[in-house]
């Protein structure tokens, strides 16, 4: 297989947010390339496009992780609580974390009638 640049920087995107799990820019950053060449390879190469969001799922539940952690040390310790809420709040959703509220079933107005009263009159 030839290695062309743009398959090492897809690799070393990979590696670097496995390895470190910062944000896009900054991975772009230590990978030397500029942004808009990751959003190229994003949308121009399935494989990597399924690549890098497996990868950022992987960072994303290790950085949950070390906030559960935090949160659990806190509970005894009372050591900075607020940076773990953060996290949890922001990107912990999908494990029930969330300072939003949650999604319930639409509520159906109720119609009443009251004989004498013309339609739209109340």
């Amino acid at each position: 297989m030839k290695y062309t640049e743009a398959t090492i920087n897809k690799e070393l995107i990979i590696e670097e947010v496995l390895k470190t799990g910062e944000t896009i820019t900054e991975i772009c950053k230590r990978v030397k390339i500029p942004r808009c060449n990751f959003y190229y390879y994003k949308n121009s190469d399935e494989k990597f496009k399924k690549d890098v969001e497996a990868a950022l799922k992987i960072a994303k539940e290790y950085d949950l992780d070390l906030a559960e952690s935090v949160v659990r040390k806190q509970m005894k310790e009372n050591d900075n609580l607020m940076a773990a809420i953060y996290t949890l709040n922001n990107k912990g959703g999908e494990r029930g974390y969330s300072r939003l509220p949650q999604k319930h079933e639409k509520e159906t107005p109720i119609q009443i009638n009251i004989k004498g009263i013309p339609d739209g009159a109340v």
